[in-house]
């Protein structure tokens, strides 16, 4: 987005929605016994209900482990150099499932591809800023490999470009910054190319109404696979040249492999 500037002004704050992982296993082990100690059913009722806290210590435990290694996986400014810096979370751009499921192209892809989706996995998000120019960075942790897969293979869907599109609108809207009508349409990316399991580019160029006054805005990003773990980042195309959009994105994937793997 090329939206915000250095002025202070906040964005909507970015949820961070954590999935909860299923236990399958325990819950059938929790129904065993219940049966098989029908006979007294105060002590099934225990034994199920310890079952049942063993599942959710268990999936608390997992979902935390996924967090950390989300975030560990961020880009921090050093990273980068070249004076960027963190900004406060308040300037996160929203990625959530909740805004995905208001957009009618993304009925299929909410769950999934977005935060907080019955479907995704453990995310964490960050922005980066250099004077005016803006960097968003989301890391997404899934169960398994073929999860993060099913998430890439979503993206890289032709319709997915109807949903990043309407999306894109929907999350301007929420933005503080006197924005009342956001457009975007979906444009032929630059070319570039990744070191990682899969990526996929894509490009949005679209029209903001800003206090009665209509603005140009644009968007490129990049999904990246490592492994179980899918990385996201994307700015407005004047923010960065190709050549340091190239290498903030390789530098990214770079870090989600060293983290992950």
């Amino acid at each position: 987005m090329n939206i915000s500037k250095p002025s202070g002004k906040e964005q909507r704050v970015s949820k961070q929605a954590a999935r909860a992982l299923g236990c399958a296993a325990l819950v059938m082990v929790a129904a065993a016994c219940a049966s098989e100690a029908a006979s007294d059913s105060g002590e099934a009722t225990a034994s199920a209900s310890s079952a049942s806290t063993v599942e959710a210590e268990v999936s608390t435990t997992v979902v935390t482990a996924d967090l950390a290694l989300a975030q560990a996986a961020l880009l921090a400014a050093d990273d980068l150099g070249g004076g960027w810096r963190l900004i406060d979370p308040k300037g996160n751009w929203p990625n959530s499932a909740e805004l995905a499921r208001t957009a009618p192209a993304c009925a299929s892809f909410a769950e999934l591809v977005f935060e907080g989706g019955a479907d995704h996995g453990t995310g964490a998000t960050l922005t980066l800023q250099r004077e005016e120019s803006l960097l968003f960075n989301y890391v997404v942790v899934f169960e398994s490999e073929e999860e993060a897969s099913a998430m890439m293979s979503a993206v890289a869907s032709p319709e997915f470009d109807d949903c990043w599109a309407e999306f894109m609108g929907v999350a301007a809207l929420t933005v503080p910054m006197g924005i009342t009508e956001a457009r975007y349409v979906p444009v032929t990316p630059p070319t570039m190319t990744f070191v990682a399991d899969s990526f996929e580019t894509k490009a949005l160029t679209g029209t903001l109404t800003v206090d009665g006054a209509e603005a140009g805005d644009s968007c490129i990003c990049v999904y990246a696979q490592v492994g179980r773990s899918v990385v996201l980042v994307h700015s407005a195309e004047a923010h960065l040249d190709l050549e340091e959009r190239v290498a903030a994105t390789q530098t990214a994937i770079d870090k989600l492999r060293d983290v992950t793997e």
